[in-house]
């Protein structure tokens, strides 16, 4: 009975020894390195890509942003990669957005608008007034704004008269 327990006890440590891999075993195998899971990507039109690098495996993420100069239309930032399917949907979108040059022809007006500053990119927006002692040249618009809009400003321009009905001080 002694020896029956023995071979045992050898086959279940010998079976559990086999199985892991611990001792000489683990040297003879040959471990395979991991085959990427998906294709190399580029970035779209005015993007810049962060977080990545090629070979792409199951789980990577990239992490896109639209460089300066440009703007997000629409779409996602992150793309992940995944085994069976690839990319998963990535759609980022970037538009070329040009400076705008300083608001020209503001004269006698006073700039009320905490958001317009240098330098003026697509979405900028200014709003004005006219300056003590003057009035618009139209009494019903008593502040104006222009956005810049791809390198143009849009929106209305008031020009600021000397108001002689006022006394100025």
């Amino acid at each position: 009975m002694k020896f029956l327990h023995r071979v045992f006890v050898f086959l279940l440590i010998s079976t559990l020894v086999l199985e892991s891999d611990a001792w000489f075993w683990s040297r003879r195998r040959r471990r395979r390195a991991p085959v990427p899971a998906c294709s190399t990507i580029s970035s779209p039109v005015g993007s810049k890509k962060l977080g990545c690098s090629s070979p792409y495996f199951e789980g990577d993420c990239c992490y896109y942003w639209c460089r300066s100069g440009y703007t997000k239309v629409s779409g996602t930032t992150t793309k992940t990669c995944c085994s069976s399917e690839g990319w998963t949907e990535f759609d980022l979108v970037c538009e070329r957005t040009d400076p705008c040059p300083p608001p020209q022809g503001v004269i006698y007006a006073k700039l009320i608008s905490s958001r317009c500053f240098f330098p003026y990119t697509h979405g900028t927006t200014c709003t004005y007034q006219c300056r003590a002692g003057y009035k618009p040249l139209h009494p019903e618009r008593t502040t104006w704004t222009m956005t810049c809009s791809n390198g143009q400003w849009i929106g209305y321009f008031e020009y600021c008269n000397r108001d002689y009905t006022q006394t100025v001080t």
